[in-house]
């Protein structure tokens, strides 16, 4: 059992239905319909350039410092953490999802948000984004 199975039994009071005769894909949930798979969403961010002269010197601050990702599904809100080099990657249950950035202030921020991302259950979904500064 997941921790998102073992969340999704606490926090509705369900029982997992006794499998040994075999269920239909999925996991049943008595007095539920099928559960929804978890699928994971792994993504970067790039913001570039960061200075007119790359490579930038070594005391800028790293641009995913103060952002902060929103993933937004039907009664689902996740946040997900980056790393220093714009990379993240979280489990959620498998649905379509917007994806928004706040704050949204670079030049190429407003064509790549907010973005729609669909995870598949048991599948690993892929997404790159890639923001313009507009430093020249």
């Amino acid at each position: 059992m997941t921790s998102w199975d073992l969340a999704y039994v606490l926090l509705n009071r369900a029982r997992p239905f006794d499998c040994s005769h075999g269920c239909p894909e999925g996991v049943i949930w008595e007095g539920e319909t099928l559960f929804t798979p978890v699928g994971t969403l792994k993504g970067k961010l790039t913001i570039a350039p960061l200075c007119p002269v790359e490579p930038c010197p070594s005391s800028i601050k790293s641009p995913y410092a103060d952002l902060q990702l929103t993933l937004k599904g039907e009664g689902i809100t996740q946040y997900p953490r980056m790393n220093v080099e714009g990379e993240f990657e979280l489990e959620v249950p498998a649905g379509r999802y917007i994806l928004t950035l706040e704050p949204c202030n670079y030049f190429g921020c407003k064509s790549e948000f907010p973005k729609e991302v669909t995870v598949e259950g048991n599948k690993t979904t892929s997404v790159e984004i890639n923001i313009d500064t507009g430093i020249r």
